[in-house]
């Protein structure tokens, strides 16, 4: 578990093969150790949640290899009813699936999750979102998952709807979204303020900065939603979509009601604003904006520089890129 943690994928390997009883053999030029007991005629044997502990940490990893060895660790287990000590449970499934659909194994987690089904064992939560990344490609299969996730009895919480609702949203599938937040609100769990951000951003990145400010507008309307909107991210993303159409007084109006709510502007609000200056025509406007960022960051002084430029400062922003 401590290898895991610390993202060593072979140390855990080397510590794995030692409980498994292969002390004395090479592995990446090392040498395994032996630890009492860990021989063939041993007390201490590696049992399921061992074998879970390195399947969840080769899930976890950024490398393929490690899906490779999920499936080497999840093979040694057998399914719930075949007298076998070493037995899958719903952790090794879960762990399985998210490798899979990790590294873009879709049709392979549907398919283990079907065998799952066949089990004793009973999917959770943390199953569905595991599964929702492999039915993105449907929009059929997102509602096909949602009810069965219905009918299994899983009590899903906002967090799983919000995995799903993101993994919709990057792949621009807004419609979708929508269907998995009206059933999310059908089912007694209401959108926070993650799930506005996911959908904003998801709009925007469809190119429908209007539609980002409408859902914002009608988030702030709304007393059941408005506390969820005071958030500086959430702002940000409403001003990124006015400098998206060119209005840089919302913008303007964004901040000043910021402002009026405690929300502090960060360097991203900042350089939203700076952007909405600069799309709507209000160079010298966007170089008083970039001039009171204390701290810009490259996007933001890209940014300023345009603005020096286009308000005719070429020496100032000259000087500023020296």
């Amino acid at each position: 578990k401590a290898q895991e943690m610390g993202g060593d994928l072979v140390a855990m390997q080397r510590v794995l093969s030692i409980l498994e009883g292969h002390g004395g053999v090479k592995m990446e030029d090392f040498e395994i150790a032996t630890w009492p007991g860990t021989d063939a005629n041993g007390s201490l044997k590696p049992d399921s949640l061992c074998y879970n502990v390195a399947i969840t940490a080769a899930a976890n990893s950024d490398v393929e290899e490690g899906m490779e060895l999920a499936k080497i660790m999840f093979n040694r287990l057998s399914d719930p009813g075949k007298n076998d000590k070493l037995v899958r449970d719903v952790v090794s499934y879960n762990a399985m699936l998210k490798v899979l659909t990790k590294f873009g194994y879709f049709e392979e987690a549907i398919d283990l999750f079907y065998k799952m089904k066949k089990t004793s064992i009973r999917p959770d939560k943390y199953t569905y979102t595991a599964l929702a990344k492999a039915v993105i490609v449907d929009d059929d299969d997102v509602e096909e998952l949602l009810y069965d996730m219905r009918d299994q009895g899983v009590q899903a919480d906002v967090m799983t709807f919000n995995t799903i609702v993101r993994y919709l949203c990057e792949q621009k599938k807004l419609s979708a979204a929508r269907k998995v937040i009206n059933f999310m609100e059908a089912s007694g769990i209401p959108p926070d303020s993650w799930t506005y951000g996911f959908l904003m951003k998801g709009l925007l990145d469809s190119r429908k900065p209007s539609a980002c400010l409408t859902l914002f507008e009608s988030a702030c309307a709304d007393p059941r939603t408005v506390g969820l909107t005071e958030n500086v991210f959430l702002y940000t993303t409403a001003m990124t979509a006015a400098a998206a159409v060119g209005d840089h007084s919302r913008a303007l109006d964004l901040l000043a009601r910021m402002n009026s709510y405690g929300i502090k502007a960060n360097v991203k609000t900042m350089t939203a604003l700076l952007s909405a200056c600069i799309s709507s025509g209000k160079a010298d406007l966007a170089v008083d904006i970039f001039q009171r960022i204390s701290n810009p960051d490259a996007y933001a002084v890209e940014k300023g520089l345009m603005a020096l430029s286009l308000a005719g400062r070429g020496d100032d922003a000259l000087e500023m890129l020296s």
